[in-house]
Formats: structure tokens, C-alpha cells, sequence
């Protein structure tokens, strides 16, 4: 799953600016931010499935694990990121890349009930469907709806928040504080947990939100709690009041083969 922005200049609609991976971003403030103890690099990532999933080895050293859990995401450089950041830190935790198919397979089992087992980021698809098993959500995960990041607290109790928002946010911001400009509306393509946060990060530098999804009822859910309006045919200028998005946030996962139409891109 990749989330991509890209950014128009207002002078030339039809030149990009900018194409940004925020999986990289979004990963890193997944994780990073909230847990301060990081730890060991061993450039071997465990990868799971619920087929060869098992309880990490008792630990003596005081080494805590984290994991990234979602599903279908072989791709995921997450483990890379982290554990080489524990490297750096000189501590001696690690980093899985756990792929399951349910939240609930992923809470029963026995990695996450490990004592050693910290805390995760959570991708797609299960971004909404952890938030059952979370005692307290920050402020920003509850207007989102939606939950990136996982706390094992030392008395058992959940912590989630999401921290998308942020990467979401980040670059709209920077382009905002040169002077730049946002001139049009932000088109946001996807209905999941990444595009409640790329609405709520746009509405919250109170850009127009324009929302396109192949499921319309998600697109208009989306619209309903964040504002804007829904796109159902990105064919046509004519669609969007003629005028092309300055930001298109693309929250699809990357097998899906989307091509934006000639005219926005």
C-alpha cells in the first residue's frame, strides 16, 4: 500500500511539482514518534503469516519487539527503517513484519500477547478494524476514525493514535509556509483509514476536499464527516467545475492499476 501526493504549480496546472511516497514518512512517524525506546538492527527481518506465525523467543537482555501488521505486505520496508534505526540507537529490540489476515487473528495469536511485544504500526487493511481492542485513542485518532499505531502499555492496556495525518499534512504545509499556495482543490482517491486522514490533514489547512472512491458510498461518508463533495467521474473536467486539482492523494493500494485521466495528470 503506497500513498502518493502530487502538487501542481498554479501557474502551470499541467506540471507536476512534486511526487512524494509517504509510506516512508507515514512508517517512520508510525512507530518513531510515539516509542522513544528503539533498538537493534539485525538486517534480517522476521516475516510472518498466519501460517508460520509464532511467539517470539524468550528474551534475558531487556530487548522489547515491534512489529508492522496488515496484510498482503511483502512490499513493506518498514522492518528495514526500524531496525536499522535500532542500530543506530544501540538497542536491542526488533522489528517484524507480521502479515495477517484479521485483527483479530493478529491480538489472539501469540506474537502480540508475547511479554517481549511493545507495539505496532498498522497498514492496510486493518486500520479501522483494531480500533475495538484499543482503550484510548488519542484526539487525532478519534476524529479520524482511524488507528496507525499500536502502544502496549507495561499494565496491558492499548494505546492508539494516528500519526498518517502527519506525513499526510507535512508537505501541503511546507508548500503553504514558501508562499506557494494551494490553488485548487485537493482530490483524495481511496475510502480507507489513509484517506480519512489525508481529509482530515487537508481540512485541517482548510483546503477544499474533493473525494473519489470506486465504492461511492465510502467517498460519501468521507464527505459527510470531513466536508467537501464527492467526484463520481474523474473522465470529465466538467465533473470537477472545470477546474483541475492543485493535490491529488492517492490512499489506493498499489495493485489496484489506477490511471488518473489525462487532464489531471
Amino acid at each position: 500500500h503506497k500513498t502518493t501526493i502530487t502538487m501542481r504549480s498554479h501557474r502551470q496546472q499541467q506540471q507536476t511539482l512534486v511526487l512524494l511516497l509517504v509510506l516512508f514518512i507515514k512508517d517512520a512517524h508510525s512507530l518513531l514518534t510515539p516509542l522513544t525506546k528503539l533498538s537493534h538492527y539485525t538486517f534480517n527481518p522476521l516475516f510472518l503469516t498466519t501460517g508460520t506465525a509464532s511467539s517470539p523467543p524468550p528474551r534475558t537482555d531487556g530487548s522489547e519487539t515491534y512489529g508492522i501488521i496488515g496484510h498482503n505486505i511483502a512490499y513493506s520496508v518498514s522492518p528495514q527503517m526500524h531496525n536499522t534505526a535500532f542500530k543506530k540507537l544501540s538497542l536491542p529490540h526488533k522489528y517484524l513484519l507480521i502479515d495477517i489476515p484479521t485483527a483479530d487473528e493478529f491480538f489472539s495469536g501469540p506474537i502480540w500477547n508475547d511479554e517481549s511485544f511493545r507495539g505496532a504500526s498498522v497498514t492496510i487493511p486493518h486500520k479501522l478494524a483494531v480500533i475495538p481492542y484499543v482503550d484510548e485513542m488519542s484526539p487525532a485518532a478519534k476524529d479520524i476514525g482511524s488507528v496507525n499505531t499500536l502502544v502496549k502499555r507495561r499494565d496491558g492496556s492499548v494505546y492508539g493514535d494516528n500519526t498518517d495525518w502527519i506525513g499526510l499534512k507535512k508537505p501541503l504545509e511546507a508548500r503553504l509556509a514558501r508562499g506557494e499556495g494551494v490553488v485548487g482543490p485537493v482530490l483524495i482517491l481511496g475510502g480507507g483509514g489513509t484517506a480519512r486522514a489525508a481529509a482530515y490533514a487537508a481540512k485541517s489547512l482548510g483546503l477544499e476536499r474533493l473525494y473519489n472512491n470506486r465504492t461511492p458510498e465510502k467517498a460519501r461518508e468521507l464527505a459527510e464527516e470531513f466536508g467537501g463533495r464527492v467526484v463520481a467521474d474523474l473522465s470529465e473536467r466538467d465533473g470537477m467545475g472545470g477546474v483541475a486539482p492543485a493535490v491529488v492523494i492517492s490512499t489506493l493500494p498499489a495493485g489496484v492499476g489506477f490511471t488518473l485521466p489525462e487532464w489531471i495528470a
